[in-house]
């Protein structure tokens, strides 16, 4: 029998199966009776609309689209989440403690699996229906099997499936093949915006509205928009001594409803010789990492499930994973040599979430939690290796959403102003900075009350000041908009209190977040969240500092873009700024991984002809002997907003003082024309 043949056997008895299961004949006890039921059920839609060819949903009524996207996610949207399977503190209420967050976890799981009947990935969608039916069936005795047996079915589940659902997830940055998603975009653009429902993504009124507004625009202005992005990717190249030659790959990411916008920049770089690897975010236990996307359906739920991967990780599944990643990669070794990096259009404006804790989540312990950090360090590096991250580019660019704003019209165009203000003005004024800061020793920052941030940060030293900066001069080529000068601050001798009354970091809300270095790491750190301190550390931990306790400041900058600033002022948005534009709003401090990360030996020469010279710190360093501990994966930039700022003060070694900001304003000679916008 031919591989097609035996897949072909396999869903059909799947599919049999399945409509047992979702039927009176189901033979478990309740209450699990009813997860199965329901659950197969759900499955089932997955399967008929696999079985629709993409003419027949691209023919099918908007009203009829809408409503399978509501079949489809209905059941984890925060309406209904308190009686969802996916809310672990509900299936742990019905299903008891012991099976419940299990049952939940897996629920989630099956919930990743929607894209793969709109992409007609037959053995994804085959797996993860074989491997509910094979957990479904451990019930239908009189007596429920043992917890054990259910996770080692998943454990063996993930084992197996290991090179498919990790090892080419990870390649599909420099697979070009998967042409899924560039039909789309290919379609899309104009007044019909059924387009959207074809991803198989949730879609919400934001993707609608934004969609509809892009497809109004006059050509030439989303030819200006698509360009500053497109021709950032490419000027980064020249720009930063690499060379583009062998560079041909692309990986397109952005938010679902800018397709015209992404197709503009496709064909700029087209004719450049670049093709396109483009894919869906991924999520959950099997596919992480980053790729188009859509306004999630529920924050709390990809919280409570960001560590469902506990309930099976252990060091030979880490092991098998990244295996499958080293494979997958030598599978495609000449493309992976022929990328050149990501080109990103992100979206902001998303209303502020601070989710809950969901005491019933599945969670590292700390023997997984130090696997997982190991895990991820690794693949980082592998990643790296294979795509030869030290001659790569990228670029990001982010547009506002509808909801940012009721006068969305003139939101836009402001954020359009601010992804073009002129680089040349910003460049000089930032150079008179550079220039100040070059023969200080260290940065005092003072917060101006309430915000209590009271820091000192090492800089490094120029052996050969005549030749050598400590200060990037950032402007706008692959970080979009233009506005800051950062450096990598020497770790020993960096200390202090960063605070920040109110932080928009990845999509979450922090509150009062208060981050204590000691020699330049972390080594305290609370937020408001939370009536339970404790709840607030987790918090942070799990998310701004992705599960590291320790983490180095990997960054220092000061942003110098007062005109996003002020917009952000005027439309109420500045707490939702997206990192991109939020870290040019002030000064910023990142912890993780410096900005040089796994390009440290890259030589940056600045406009003024000096080479940068702080690029490593005492972490980083130990790349030479140990990649696992020089990197994190891990690079969360927090800002000081201007408003919550008083002071930014350089010292030399003779121990004076050259003031760069007082009291909130440019003070620096030279520098004053940026406190226009904030007048």
């Amino acid at each position: 029998m031919g591989q097609d043949a035996w897949m072909e056997e396999r869903l059909i008895l799947v599919r049999e199966k399945l409509k047992v299961l979702a039927g009176e004949e189901n033979k478990a006890a309740q209450p699990f009776r009813d997860y199965f039921m329901k659950t197969a059920e759900f499955l089932l839609l997955l399967h008929r609309l696999y079985d629709r060819t993409e003419a027949e949903i691209a023919a099918a009524s908007m009203e009829e689209l809408q409503q399978i996207n509501q079949a489809l996610y209905g059941d984890i949207e925060p309406a209904h989440y308190d009686e969802s399977n996916g809310n672990p503190s509900c299936a742990a209420k019905v299903y008891g403690q012991d099976y419940g967050p299990c049952f939940s976890m897996l629920y989630a799981q099956l919930r990743a699996a929607i894209p793969f009947a709109f992409e007609k990935k037959e053995e994804e969608l085959l797996i993860f229906s074989e491997l509910f039916v094979q957990i479904a069936c451990l019930f239908e005795g009189e007596a429920s099997p043992p917890l054990k047996e259910i996770r080692g079915i998943l454990y063996a589940f993930f084992y197996d499936y290991s090179d498919l659902l990790i090892g080419r997830r990870a390649a599909a940055i420099v697979d070009t093949s998967d042409t899924f998603a560039l039909r789309i975009i290919e379609q899309a653009g104009g007044a019909d915006l059924r387009y959207l429902y074809a991803y198989g993504e949730y879609v919400t009124a934001q993707e609608l509205r934004m969609a509809a507004y892009i497809a109004a625009l006059p050509e030439d202005a989303v030819r200006r928009i698509a360009a500053v992005y497109a021709e950032g990717f490419l000027v980064s190249f020249e720009k930063s001594g690499k060379d583009r030659s062998g560079k041909h790959i692309a990986n397109m990411r952005y938010h679902i409803g800018t397709e015209r916008i992404v197709r503009c920049a496709m064909e700029r770089l087209a004719a450049e010789g670049f093709s396109f690897s483009v894919f869906r975010k991924g999520g959950l236990c099997t596919d992480g990492g980053a790729g188009y996307e859509s306004t999630p359906a529920n924050r709390q739920y990809l919280c409570d499930h960001a560590a469902d991967l506990a309930l099976i990780l252990d060091k030979p599944l880490a092991a098998r994973a990244l295996d499958s990643i080293r494979n997958a990669f030598a599978a495609y070794k000449d493309k992976a040599k022929a990328y050149g990096g990501p080109v990103c259009l992100e979206t902001f404006g998303e209303a502020a979430v601070s989710p809950g804790v969901c005491r019933d989540a599945i969670a590292f312990d700390e023997k997984q939690r130090s696997v997982f950090l190991a895990y991820t360090t690794k693949k980082l590096d592998i990643v790296n290796q294979c795509t030869e991250g030290e001659n790569r580019s990228f670029t990001i660019m982010a547009l506002p959403l509808p909801e940012a704003s009721e006068d969305y019209d003139a939101l836009f165009q402001a954020v359009c102003r601010i992804n073009t203000l002129d680089s040349g003005l910003y460049e000089a004024v930032q150079q008179r900075m550079i220039d100040a800061l070059d023969g200080c020793v260290c940065v005092k920052i003072r917060g101006k009350a309430p915000n209590r941030t009271d820091l000192t940060v090492r800089l490094a030293r120029a052996e050969c000041p005549d030749t050598q900066t400590l200060f990037e001069n950032c402007v706008a080529d692959v970080n979009i908009p233009v506005g800051e000068i950062f450096t990598t601050p020497v770790l020993e001798g960096t200390n202090g209190t960063l605070f920040v009354g109110t932080a928009y970091l990845d999509g979450l809300l922090y509150r009062d977040l208060e981050i204590r270095f000691e020699d330049g790491r972390v080594a305290d750190y609370s937020c408001g969240n939370f009536p339970d301190p404790e709840d607030g550390r987790t918090y942070i931990l799990e998310h701004a500092f992705s599960h590291h306790e320790r983490l180095p400041m990997g960054e220092f900058a000061i942003g110098t873009n007062t005109t996003a600033y002020a917009f952000g002022k005027k439309y109420g948005i500045s707490a939702r700024y997206p990192i991109l534009i939020a870290e040019k709003t002030g000064p910023h401090f990142a912890v993780g991984d410096t900005c040089y990360s796994h390009e440290e030996d890259q030589k940056v020469i600045g406009p003024n002809g000096k080479e940068m010279i702080a690029k490593d710190n005492a972490v980083s360093i130990l790349r030479r002997q140990d990649p696992g501990k020089a990197y994190f994966g891990c690079h969360m930039d927090i800002t000081i907003p201007y408003d919550e700022l008083d002071s930014i003060t350089g010292i030399r070694e003779d121990g004076s003082s050259v003031p760069v900001i007082y009291g909130g304003r440019f003070v620096l000679p030279g520098t004053e024309i940026l406190n226009q916008p904030l007048i």
